[in-house]
């Protein structure tokens, strides 16, 4: 074998591992793109959390600051009778938990 031929020969293995290690690269960069995509979608996913949470949260805090209505009452005639009327009557809070509580003692006192 002439030198000529040994170089083609040495050029030829070279081109064909440099063109495995090129198909390697291009293999791991299509999963590397796949998985930035996926942590991009996850990452918005969590975005659009946070601000609902926000948005919650900013609304809860808005209707504490919120001052309460002040009721107000005036007298007023109703066939002949005077009558009182109140305007912006304070509303009895809903707190479930506290009414299951009470009537769970209703029941026990019951047995």
């Amino acid at each position: 074998m002439s030198d000529v031929q040994r170089q083609y020969l040495e050029v030829s293995v070279a081109l064909e591992i440099v063109k495995t290690e090129r198909d390697h690269l291009l293999a791991r960069l299509g999963e590397m793109q796949y998985h930035m995509q996926q942590t991009l979608q996850r990452a918005d996913r969590m975005e659009q959390r946070l601000h609902e949470a926000h948005a919650s949260l900013a609304r809860l805090s808005e209707s504490l600051i919120t001052p309460p209505q002040i009721s107000s009452w005036a007298e007023m005639d109703h066939d002949g009778h005077k009558v009182l009327r109140l305007d912006n009557p304070v509303r009895k809070p809903i707190r479930p938990y506290l009414i299951r509580q009470e009537e769970q003692r209703g029941r026990l006192n019951s047995l």
